[in-house]
C-alpha cells in the first residue's frame, strides 16, 4: 500500500484525517503500532507538531517498512502493557508510553508543558509514567531521565478546576 501526498496532506479536522491514514497503515501491516509524535496527535498532546509523516514502531526482526509517508522507529523495547488497540482497529501506544517517546523529541519548556497537559487531563497518571520511564531507562535510554526529573520534582503544576474531571 502507498499513500499519494494528498492523502497525508492535513485538513481542517487533521485528528481525523490522522486516525484515517493509520487505520490504513495498520490494517496494511498488523505488526506495526503506531507511535512517537503521531501517536501524541492522536491523544491530542498539547504541542504535538504535524510534520507529514505516520509514525510506527515494529519489532526489530520485521521486515522494514517501505509505506510512503510511514517512518518505521524498531525497538526491542516494547511489551504488551505499551500497546493499546483503539475501537476503529489502530494499534497505539498508551498515552504513558508515547509521552516517555515524545521525551526524546521536545525541548524542555515543551516538554514540561505538554506532561502538565497530559496530567492535567488526566491522559495518564504520574505511576503510569513511572512505571515507563523506570523500564525504558533501564534499557539505556539517558534521554528518559529527562521525564523522571520532571516527575520526581515539584516543577509540573497541574490545575484543574472543581467539578471538572480532566478528561
Amino acid at each position: 500500500m502507498a499513500f499519494d501526498q494528498p492523502t497525508l496532506s492535513w485538513s481542517r479536522d487533521h485528528r481525523s484525517t490522522v486516525a484515517e491514514c493509520c487505520a490504513a497503515v495498520c490494517d496494511d501491516r498488523p505488526d506495526l503500532v503506531v507511535g512517537g509524535l503521531t501517536a501524541a496527535q492522536l491523544w491530542g498532546f498539547r504541542g504535538a507538531r504535524r510534520d507529514g509523516c505516520i509514525h510506527v514502531i515494529l519489532p526489530p526482526t520485521s521486515e522494514p517498512c517501505l509505506l510512503r509517508g510511514v517512518k518505521g522507529h524498531r525497538t526491542t523495547s516494547l511489551t504488551d502493557d505499551d500497546v493499546v488497540v483503539r475501537d476503529d482497529g489502530i494499534r497505539i501506544t498508551t498515552c504513558a508510553r508515547t509521552m516517555v517517546d515524545m521525551t526524546n523529541h521536545l525541548g524542555n519548556g515543551d516538554l514540561h508543558a505538554m506532561l502538565a497537559d497530559v496530567l492535567r487531563r488526566r491522559l495518564c497518571t504520574p505511576a503510569s509514567l513511572r512505571a515507563v520511564t523506570d523500564r525504558l531507562a533501564a534499557d539505556g535510554r539517558p534521554w528518559v531521565r529527562r521525564l523522571t526529573r520532571l516527575l520526581d520534582g515539584a516543577s509540573v503544576t497541574i490545575r484543574v478546576r472543581p467539578g471538572v474531571s480532566g478528561t
